[in-house]
């Protein structure tokens, strides 16, 4: 197992980076995804609109949708900053980190044994765990002075 601490006190190593990147490239699907479902519930109120949908269900669902949307972006949002915090070495990068982590292998946990399908589940929970394992296990330790 590699050293925690690189030569350089208070650096976080190549393994704790590696955690970083993978949280924020995980942000960054997040907030992607959450643009495409910001942008889908835009369409289903205006669709219904155009459609003649005099109830107003279809604005109504629209805008769920839409909140729905902004909330998984504002997780993605924090999960880079995250990735960035981590990458950085701040402790409150590694405290994002843990708890993107947990919520992460629970998350995949829930796919693989909810549905049929193990895919995407599977990824989600090899990328959030190796983050949630390193982070626990691997951080940066720094010396105390002489």
């Amino acid at each position: 197992m590699p050293p925690a601490v690189s030569p350089e006190i208070g650096r976080p190593d190549t393994l704790v980076r590696i955690a970083g990147v993978v949280l924020a490239v995980c942000g960054v699907l997040a907030t992607l995804l959450g643009v495409l479902i910001v942008l889908g519930g835009g369409a289903v109120g205006i669709l219904g609109s155009a459609a003649g949908d005099t109830s107003g269900l279809a604005s109504v669902a629209g805008g769920v949708i839409v909140v729905f949307g902004i909330i998984i972006i504002v997780i993605g949002i924090l999960q880079l900053a995250g990735g960035v915090g981590i990458w950085r070495g701040r402790n409150w990068g590694r405290v994002t980190g843990i708890v993107f982590g947990v919520l992460g292998v629970l998350a995949g946990l829930g796919t693989i044994t909810g549905n049929g399908s193990t895919g995407g589940g599977i990824v989600t929970l090899a990328a959030y765990g190796y983050v949630l394992v390193v982070l626990l296990v691997n951080w940066r330790r720094t010396s105390l002075p002489a």
